[in-house]
């Protein structure tokens, strides 16, 4: 083996020969260098991505080697900001840990725990510095800002939504005891394998505050599995909209993972999450016909005939005698006027017959 495999060993040995020819034998303990590899996960569920929140942990499984049995050790560990190769510092202070153990095998594991506030850290990559020490002294590291076993990723997950009258996917309802507004929640870099739970409320655009109906704010929740980082999931909301005639209602949605608060929806002007209802137009009374003559034929009677009234006679004197009135039907008049000749010619034929 070569020399480094082994720990240095500094200590002065020292004998004495008191006879020539005379074979001493001095044996020194061969010490192996005690060797560590690291694999930080989040604690919750094994996973090398993680949520932010104020209070999150990181486990480190520390595999050892080599290492003295019965002997005690001291595992500190450092997380460290991948970005600036520095500590990261949270609250004006670095995330350190540490623990003791007496291993009772040369070779095994242990593991360490960060806890601390991950508030800010999205999109962070976080890598934990591990070293190992013995009476005081550091007997082996593991320090590489590039090792992708010692590092974790906190994600960003957000949410957008699209709110549509579910009975044909438009932006505007009517008024009814039961209708449906589907929102589309469609999500950004989740975790996959992780259950998140999606809770949405309706909003009235025009106060900023909750919709309420029959005294009850309108909600819905769903859980859901994450199969991929990025997908969609969608939410009914099915209500009396009955009283809602002209108004317009914002659809909020929250994401949750672990009761933890990860991504929000919420924007009271935001034209995808809203919806309209339409306005009731009241109808208009027709007007009634007005007929200037009563015998004008209506649609209710259209295949009766119009009959002429008969208009009083009246007679007015003139200067040639008396003349019916204007207006009497012409026919009569031409009829009199012929009687009146006949009897004029009828008499003076009489008369001339009488004198012969």
């Amino acid at each position: 083996l070569g020399w480094y495999t082994y720990v240095l060993n500094e200590e002065t040995f020292s004998f004495e020969i008191k006879e020539n020819g005379q074979i001493i034998k001095h044996i020194v303990k061969d010490e192996k260098i005690p060797s560590i590899e690291t694999k930080a996960t989040d604690k919750t569920d094994g996973t090398k991505e993680m949520h932010t929140s104020k209070s999150v942990t990181i486990q480190d499984k520390v595999e050892y080697k080599d290492l003295q049995v019965g002997k005690e050790y001291t595992l500190k560990g450092k997380l460290m900001n991948k970005e600036t190769n520095k500590p990261l510092v949270v609250n004006g202070k670095e995330v350190t840990a540490e623990t003791k153990f007496t291993p009772k095998e040369a070779n095994g594991s242990i593991t360490l725990d960060c806890t601390f506030d991950a508030t800010g850290l999205e999109e962070k990559e976080v890598v934990v510095f591990e070293e190992l020490l013995k009476d005081g002294k550091v007997v082996t590291t593991h320090a590489d800002i590039n090792d992708k076993g010692q590092t974790v990723k906190f994600v960003k997950p957000s949410v957008k939504t699209t709110a549509t009258n579910k009975a044909d996917g438009s932006k505007e309802l009517d008024i009814s005891k039961s209708v449906t507004i589907q929102d589309k929640v469609e999500y950004k870099d989740l975790i996959a394998g992780k259950e998140y739970v999606v809770k949405g409320k309706l909003m009235d655009k025009a106060t900023n505050k909750p919709l309420l109906v029959d005294g009850k704010e309108v909600t819905v929740e769903s859980k859901f599995t994450a199969k991929e980082k990025n997908g969609s999931i969608t939410l009914d909301f099915t209500f009396n909209a009955s009283a809602l005639q002209g108004k317009e209602v914002v659809v909020f949605e929250e994401l949750y993972q672990d009761n933890i608060l990860v991504a929000i929806h919420a924007e009271i002007e935001d034209k995808g999450q809203t919806v309209k209802f339409k306005e009731v137009k009241p109808e208009q009374p027709k007007p009634e016909q007005q007929n200037s003559d009563k015998n004008t034929p209506t649609p209710e009677q259209p295949n009766e005939q119009v009959k002429e009234q008969p208009q009083p006679k009246q007679e007015i004197q003139s200067k040639i005698g008396w003349l019916p009135q204007t207006g009497t039907n012409l026919t009569s008049w031409i009829s009199m006027v012929a009687g009146a000749l006949l009897l004029i010619v009828g008499g003076v034929i009489f008369l001339k017959r009488k004198n012969a």
